[in-house]
């Protein structure tokens, strides 16, 4: 994977003086999913526009026996996608989440969005947050995670 030589900020950290580069509402739903789609309009979410907030939960996976990253990657995705996930849709505030997996490195990315910095932080302290990390641990090297809150000008 080639590096640019520069790399332009969509996000601006939550709390922080920096405005992040607009972006579009539709570009940060999942493919397929629509700001008008039953996954993206239930009745806990608000009509898109102003600011969300991202949280963006990051770790390097643990590699599988024959030194690759791609079986590990899977293991995540199918916890993600049958456990956290259906969770997380049922939180006040969710609205999409999508991840990012390096297979040289192992560096997985999740970033969920939010309607609020309230939303997502309540989250992130309640029961459900570290639950979710301790199903993960078995595929994360040294069971740590790092999360970080952003504000997203949409």
């Amino acid at each position: 994977m080639e590096q640019a030589d520069k790399v332009e900020p969509l996000l601006s950290p939550v709390g922080g003086n920096e405005v992040g580069n607009e972006v579009d509402p539709e570009s940060l739903l999942s493919p397929g999913v629509s700001k008008s789609s039953p996954r993206a309009s239930s009745p806990n979410k608000r009509n898109l526009g102003g600011t969300l907030v991202a949280r963006m939960t990051t770790c390097c996976l643990v590699p599988a026996a024959n030194g690759e990253f791609e079986g590990t990657s899977e293991k995540v995705d199918k916890i993600f996608e049958e456990h956290i996930l259906p969770q997380t849709q049922t939180k006040n505030g969710y609205v999409d989440a999508v991840r990012f997996f390096d297979g040289a490195s192992g560096d997985y990315v999740l970033i969920s969005f939010w309607e609020t910095e309230e939303d997502a932080l309540e989250t992130t302290h309640s029961k459900y947050y570290p639950a979710a990390q301790q199903r993960l641990w078995p595929y994360v090297r040294f069971n740590m995670f790092k999360t970080e809150h952003f504000k997203v000008s949409v």
